[in-house]
Formats: structure tokens, sequence, C-alpha cells
């Protein structure tokens, strides 16, 4: 055995990733939840009672939006409309039923396993983050939350 092989070998090697980034809206909790089917049909509600988009255009121009800008949201803010955040994430995030997510202990378990710091990324606001984690049972597990205004 040579000694440059044993100084290779003898090193410690740093970790190849310094944290891990999860999704939070149907990625921490499942699709099947029904969650995203309401949010959708609220940010539509929003479009047509805030910003007074015809209600008969409003589905079409909602999915061309998500599909082009990435989110509706950006979309709208994209092609002119103004509103406040704060306002669309209450009115869309605010009608949810969060009573449709249930613990994940599995996920709790793996996830408090991992010696890793993790964080959280949601288009949503921190209330609506707030809500989910505590919901699924991991609000101690995920440490830092990125919120963005997409």
């Amino acid at each position: 055995m040579t000694m440059e092989y044993e100084d290779g070998y003898g090193q410690a090697q740093s970790p190849k990733y310094d944290c891990l980034l999860f999704d939070l809206d149907d990625t921490l909790y499942p699709l099947s939840s029904g969650i995203a089917l309401h949010c959708r049909e609220n940010i539509q509600a929003y479009m047509a009672e805030k910003l007074g988009i015809e209600k008969s255009k409003v589905p079409e121009m909602c999915a061309l939006l998500y599909k082009h800008y990435g989110t509706t949201m950006a979309g709208l803010r994209a092609i002119g409309y103004e509103f406040d955040y704060d306002d669309f994430h209450s009115f869309v995030h605010g009608r949810l039923p969060y009573e449709m997510l249930k613990p994940d202990p599995v996920l709790r378990h793996l996830l408090l396993s991992l010696p890793i710091r993790k964080m959280i990324f949601t288009n949503g606001d921190r209330i609506h983050a707030a809500k989910v984690l505590s919901r699924l049972g991991l609000e101690d597990c995920l440490r830092e939350l990125y919120v963005s205004r997409l």
C-alpha cells in the first residue's frame, strides 16, 4: 500500500450537501389530500371576486398563467394585475380545509433521523406553512422556512 493511498483514504470526507430543501405543498403531504384542489378553487374565486376577471374565463386563464409563469399569482402580476400578497394568501389559504391533513409519523421519524439541516420552501405564506406543518406533526422537524413571492 502506498503512502499516497493511505493519506487519501485516511482523510475524513466532508458531507456532499449542507442542507436538504423540501417543497411544502403536495410534497410533504399527498396530492390525494384534496388541499390542491381547494387551493385552485380559491385562486379562481380570488381572480373573479377580487380582480374582477370574468368567471367563465378564469379556469383557462389560471391554467395558462400557471403554465407560463410557474404560479398563477406570478402570472397575474406579470400581466399587470396589482394586489396585496397578504390579501391573496389570506383569501386563498385562509379557507383551506386543513383538517384534511393527517399526522405523518413515518415522515416525522425520517426527517428527525436525518443528521443534516432541513429547510422548507413554499409559495404560500408563513401562516399556511405553520398550519400544514402542525397538522402533519412536523413543526419541529424543519427549522427554516423560505416563502416565495412568486
